[in-house]
């Protein structure tokens, strides 16, 4: 009875290790997707607009989708600040450099991504009556990350960079 169990339990080990050995998509899309950010200029009056560098590394074999889609059904790359931060982006303003198109079998579209890296100048505007000090300007970057042969989840990433405020 208790080799019986023994060798059910190790079966089923076994089994777990195999089945998590063939599951790449097990990777969390942090870890396919770096993110990181300047800013520029470090100082700045309340109303003034900072443009933050916002970086991503994608990692080999991995497609970032880019910004903007030709069909709602790719999930676009979404950059916004976090709720209740004291700063807006100027959304039409954000450049990205140029997106590469593939046909996405599954979707049966065109679908516009980055590979490697790609860096965003993404325009914030900080708002007016802040105190002079530290403002943190806490980004929250939504993407979804993908192979010839599966798409992760999309996933929202914390990317904060912080600037000095003067009066």
């Amino acid at each position: 009875m208790l080799a019986d169990g023994l060798q059910y339990h190790g079966r089923m080990i076994v089994l777990l290790l195999l089945l998590t050995a063939f599951v790449p998509s097990m990777q969390r899309p942090s870890d396919i997707v770096k993110w990181s950010a300047t800013v520029s200029p470090a100082a700045v009056g309340p109303g003034d607009t900072v443009k933050i560098s916002l970086t991503a590394t994608i990692q080999t074999g991995w497609k970032l989708y880019a910004l903007m889609q030709p069909s709602a059904a790719a999930q676009a790359l979404k950059i916004q600040v976090a709720d209740g931060a004291p700063l807006t982006i100027v959304t039409k303003q954000i450049v990205g450099p140029e997106s590469k198109v593939y046909e996405d079998a599954a979707l049966g579209l065109n679908v516009r991504y980055h590979d490697r890296a790609a860096t965003f100048v993404v325009p914030v505007k900080v708002s007016t009556g802040l105190a002079a000090g530290k403002l943190r300007i806490p980004l929250r970057v939504t993407f979804q990350a993908c192979t010839d042969n599966i798409c992760l989840l999309p996933f929202t990433s914390p990317v904060d960079v912080e600037v000095e405020v003067r009066k």
